[in-house]
């Protein structure tokens, strides 16, 4: 593995040695970075970068310093993570996906401001921390598994749905997040126990595979289009995960399929559109 630092003293593309250095600040006629390599972006040079590398490397890291944009125009995949800003304040960089997808085999975390563009996208993790900015792509957001926090998705900055759609597809595991608001939202895998961490809020349509735990009071759910429970063939579960009280509004249809439960009975406050079972169980 090595590191590769951007060194550019003029914005232009990634792919070629004229871009790159072996330590920050560094002379230029480094390889560009490949399969094992990290590259870094840093004060020590701030130009705008065309990402135009195909080749999946590690990973990358725009630094506090960094106050450039990094603009895909190819899709970009790293093994293991993104990190864009690493301070806990005074990040100024920025990632643009663009229109091509970005995939991130580990975790996503952005404390400056990563612009999701109109492609799909795979994280890890998504971890958008104080201070930081994800402005979603019109595409899918996808999350694959969960940071060491126990969260797949962390939002304690700012997201902006952009009208996309996120889906969790987190595996077999118990895992937790937080609220964007979304304006789709999908959990796609019925082996995934996921559990919320305060109130959210959907703007259009919410459909559930996984199961689906509220995990202390005043956590409310607002659905301002249609709630699906379930898919037909899975035994999906909406539920407090004990007997907390929470409201649970559906501005649409709830509609309850074959298989699932919609454990409603200790809720405070249940308002719904219209109620539609094929096949599942209220209590």
């Amino acid at each position: 593995m090595a590191n590769r630092y951007w060194v550019r003293a003029s914005s232009g593309n990634a792919n070629t040695t004229a871009a790159w250095a072996t330590s920050a600040g560094g002379s230029t006629g480094a390889s560009v970075p490949v399969g094992g390599d990290k590259a870094f972006f840093t004060g020590d040079v701030t130009t705008d970068c065309t990402w135009d590398i195909t080749t999946e490397i590690t990973g990358v890291e725009l630094g506090a310093a960094y106050s450039g944009t990094v603009t895909q125009s190819t899709a970009a995949s790293f093994t293991y993570d993104l990190e864009v800003g690493t301070s806990a304040s005074g990040n100024n960089g920025e990632w643009d996906a663009d229109s091509s997808t970005l995939t991130v085999g580990r975790d996503t975390i952005v404390k400056a401001t990563l612009t999701g563009g109109s492609a799909n996208h795979s994280f890890g993790s998504l971890t958008i921390a104080s201070g930081g900015t994800y402005i979603a792509t019109s595409g899918t957001t996808k999350i694959t598994g969960e940071a060491a926090s126990g969260y797949c998705i962390q939002t304690t900055g700012t997201f902006t749905h952009n009208k996309g759609l996120v889906e969790i597809d987190a595996g077999a595991r118990i895992t937790e997040g937080q609220n964007g608001p979304y304006w789709d939202l999908l959990l796609s895998d019925p082996d995934t126990d996921f559990y919320t961490s305060e109130t959210w809020e959907i703007y259009n349509n919410f459909d559930l595979v996984g199961d689906f735990d509220v995990q202390n009071n005043a956590h409310h759910i607002t659905v301002h289009g249609n709630m699906t429970i379930g898919d037909g063939s899975t035994t999906t579960r909406y539920m407090n995960a004990t007997a907390y009280t929470n409201n649970l509004t559906v501005g649409g249809t709830l509609h309850i399929t074959n298989g699932a439960t919609a454990d409603l009975g200790t809720h405070g406050t249940v308002n719904v559109g219209g109620i539609r079972n094929t096949g599942g169980s209220i209590s």
